[in-house]
């Protein structure tokens, strides 16, 4: 008997499929449900994953870690005063899952193991993801995750082109494939994060919160803002709520949501969630659009050539569908349960295992788009190694390149340019600011940074750029910060500051950014645009008098520029 075991490990929650003796897949329940939570939760020297993560939260929410795939980039995770290694903690979720897969195949040792994985990762993320996997199964194959939703749908056809949009808890990923004679070939992908389960969530909760009235206020406060283990636990409560009603709302005209502490129940329409995600939805369809039209799947008259399939639990909400349809006269399509369509084509794209083990070393590096559908990715020591080496000469050569670039500018340059900007730095966050703005004042502590400039010389009105950095200890999505921004901002102005023009979801300077207008006692107005980077939140704020418009230029550059480098 042989076993063969796809994991599909995802932002926010993980799903399992196996294949006995080639059999046709079936997805393994976890705790009851077709998918299990992707959290973990560090107490001492274990690791708890899934509902017994989710479940611990509450007892201390900084010892949690929802989303560790979104961390894949850093070093490590600090879970309380625990340093956790972000392979260990990807090797839990997926010991996990693995361990769930073997008990339903009734003991069965696992022959391969399928791990899925976005389309634009390269060979430094994937190894980090197999390397998690270490010791799992005898043999590790990495495919990309649309790659695996179009083989759930249909085999290849040769020359036929599918878009995939991925609807998942932390961002839309967008990729047009086409089919061959050996599988699907990625030709390009987009990213939004606009478009998100965990961002429909907060907004279908801001929803709620807006609803309650003034005399019910101080209790939607104590439910969101609460301290302690029982406050906690209602909050968590009332988010698992929310997003039972926005499932119910795929299927339904409208969901009641029970509040606790005393309030009264919330109701939600199907309009309601539409008229919260339309412009969401419609920057998903641009970027879909923007993909087709790149690949030659659109032409000029609008017509599309591709089929659209639909993945992922938020792509339920019918407005995505209707909005896509609407737009490229293509009917999307989907399954019941496009939540577990990535773990079950996953399957399909699993290799035959070669007669010579040799032949599972890929010969070179390649892109993401480039790189075979159908390669098991060598994760041995001997592999890696190979992999290092190989990274080392892709990187000498670039450096070469920019090298060779940069000799050859100064050749051809007639005359040094002085420069107009620079490049300042508070913290890990680094903004680019006119060369004549120069620092005024500097504060750093192990978790805060801010730094203040002013312009050289005298200035008619009041001005200043504010950088500050905070360490938030876990991730944020941009909807999480702006719920968590909104409710500090209120109890400062209950304590007697003055705030306004508090917009959630907004863009400046070609940023999504969360936005306020902070009104200070000397009559000058900061304009702060908030948004967060690698768990860290970054505010850029503009100090003004009322009505001035001549830091517009230099503000716009800073937020434009704002970043989080790994320092």
């Amino acid at each position: 008997m042989s076993l063969a075991v796809a994991v599909d490990l995802g932002s926010a929650s993980t799903c399992v499929a196996i294949s006995v003796d080639g059999e046709p897949a079936r997805i393994v329940p976890i705790d009851g449900a077709p998918t299990m939570s992707s959290a973990v939760y560090a107490d001492g020297h274990a690791l708890f994953v899934g509902a017994e993560a989710d479940g611990q939260a509450a007892l201390n929410p900084a010892r949690y870690e929802p989303t560790p795939v979104r961390r894949i980039d850093e070093e490590s995770l600090l879970l309380g005063e625990q340093v956790v290694p972000v392979r260990r903690a990807l090797a839990a979720v997926l010991a996990r899952a693995v361990r769930e897969a073997v008990a339903a195949a009734d003991g069965e040792p696992v022959d391969v193991l399928v791990l899925t994985h976005p389309a634009e990762w390269g060979p430094v993320r994937l190894e980090v993801l197999t390397s998690a996997a270490q010791g799992l199964a005898p043999r590790v194959v990495a495919v990309p995750e649309p790659v695996a939703a179009a083989l759930a749908h249909e085999p290849p056809r040769t020359g036929a082109l599918v878009a995939v949009v991925d609807v998942g808890a932390g961002s839309t990923d967008v990729a047009v494939l086409e089919g061959g004679a050996t599988g699907y070939r990625v030709l390009t992908t987009r990213t939004d994060g606009a478009l998100a389960g965990a961002e429909i969530d907060l907004l279908l909760l801001a929803e709620l919160g807006r609803r309650v009235t003034p005399q019910q206020r101080p209790r939607w406060d104590a439910v969101l803002r609460g301290s302690g283990l029982g406050p906690r636990q209602r909050y968590l409560a009332l988010r698992a709520d929310v997003r039972t009603a926005k499932e119910s709302l795929s299927r339904h005209s409208y969901a009641d949501v029970p509040l606790p502490g005393g309030l009264l129940d919330g109701h939600l329409t199907r309009a309601d969630l539409e008229r919260l995600v339309g412009h969401r939805v419609d920057a998903v369809v641009d970027l879909l659009e923007d993909a087709l039209r790149q690949t030659g799947a659109v032409d000029r008259r609008g017509g599309c050539r591709a089929e659209v399939l639909l993945v992922g639990g938020a792509s339920r909400t019918p407005l995505v569908a209707s909005r896509i349809h609407q737009r490229l006269g293509v009917l999307p399509r989907t399954t019941e349960h496009p939540e577990t369509s990535v773990a079950r084509g996953a399957l399909r794209a699993a290799p035959p295992e070669p007669e010579n083990t040799a032949e599972r070393v890929p010969e070179r590096a390649r892109s993401a788009a480039d790189r075979p559908v159908f390669g098991a990715v060598d994760d041995s020591r001997a592999g890696r190694r190979r992999a290092r080496r190989r990274r080392r000469r892709v990187v000498a050569a670039a450096v070469l390149v920019l090298a060779a670039g940069a000799v050859g500018a100064v050749l051809v340059a007639q005359r040094p340019t002085a420069p107009t900007t620079q490049v300042v730095a508070s913290g890990r966050a680094t903004m680019t600011v006119p060369v004549d703005w120069q620092e005024s004042y500097r504060g750093e502590s192990t978790t805060r940074a801010r730094l203040e400039l002013t312009p050289t010389g005298t200035p008619p009105e009041p001005q200043r750029i504010l950088l500050v950095q905070i360490t938030v200890g876990t991730s944020l999505s941009q909807a999480e910060l702006a719920t968590a921004l909104q409710q500090q901002l209120a109890v400062e102005q209950r304590a007697g500051k003055q705030y306004a023009d508090f917009a959630a979801d907004t863009r400046y300077a070609d940023r999504a950014v969360t936005s306020y207008r902070e009104l200070r006692p000397d009559g000058a107005v900061v304009d702060w645009y908030v948004l967060v980077q690698q768990g860290t939140q970054v505010s850029v704020g503009c100090l003004h008098a009322p009505g001035d418009s001549n830091l517009d230029a230099a503000c716009t550059q800073a937020v434009r520029t704002v970043r989080v480098g790994q320092g």
